[in-house]
């Protein structure tokens, strides 16, 4: 089963409302994590966000942690 959280951008920040695909990135927690608990959580980012931030899933908090996005050509 899906758990979309897709209202808004996963941003808290951030108070642009999903609209369509393509506008920005879904981001969806490990399957083999979801299984245990039947339901996978589905989060948006929207797009400008995309462009300095990433989400990742913490496997211990069980939710996305907002980081920032690592620049191309630059060392992390």
């Amino acid at each position: 089963m899906l758990k979309p959280n897709v209202s808004t951008c996963a941003n808290p920040k951030c108070s642009s409302e999903f609209k369509r695909l393509g506008d920005g990135k879904l981001f969806t927690e490990p399957g083999n994590l979801a299984e245990k608990r039947r339901v996978r959580q589905i989060v948006w980012l929207c797009k400008q966000c995309c462009l300095h931030f990433t989400l990742r899933y913490d496997r211990k908090e069980h939710g996305f942690v907002l980081t920032p996005q690592h620049k191309r050509g630059t060392a992390a």
